[in-house]
């Protein structure tokens, strides 16, 4: 027994000890906020470039491509950076105006939408009468 009571005063002053300590308390965790519904893709459905006479109306059409759009003509020398008409023309698509010859040679078009870049396919020609 001499020899236990050493062994069970260590034992008696270590549950003493756990008794009295506060058990840890956990922080309540906030559940995170919900994400904001993601906007939708940008979408062209169609390119065009409408001549009448010594100027060229070029019309995007498509869905979802904001108010802040730049067409950007590169003409490999020169390049022209245009700005959407005021209003929507036909259709509802994007209406830009530039002088016919900024469409000579090999042109490459790009359209400029906050925060990304959309490559455009040569536009389709058409005459107006």
């Amino acid at each position: 027994m001499r020899r236990s009571r050493p062994v069970l005063l260590a034992l008696g002053a270590l549950l003493l000890v756990c008794l009295t300590l506060n058990p840890p308390r956990r922080r309540a965790v906030a559940a995170p906020a919900a994400l904001p519904p993601a906007e939708p893709e940008p979408r062209v459905d169609g390119f065009e470039a409408v001549r009448a006479g010594e100027s060229v109306l070029l019309r995007v059409h498509g869905e979802n491509l904001g108010d802040e759009v730049l067409l950007i003509v590169d003409g490999g020398e020169e390049m022209d950076v245009l700005t959407a008409l005021p209003a929507p023309v036909a259709r509802g698509a994007l209406g830009f105006a530039t002088a016919a010859e900024a469409l000579a040679g090999d042109v490459t078009f790009w359209l400029q939408l906050p925060g990304r870049t959309l490559t455009l396919e040569t536009p389709v020609e058409k005459l107006l009468a």
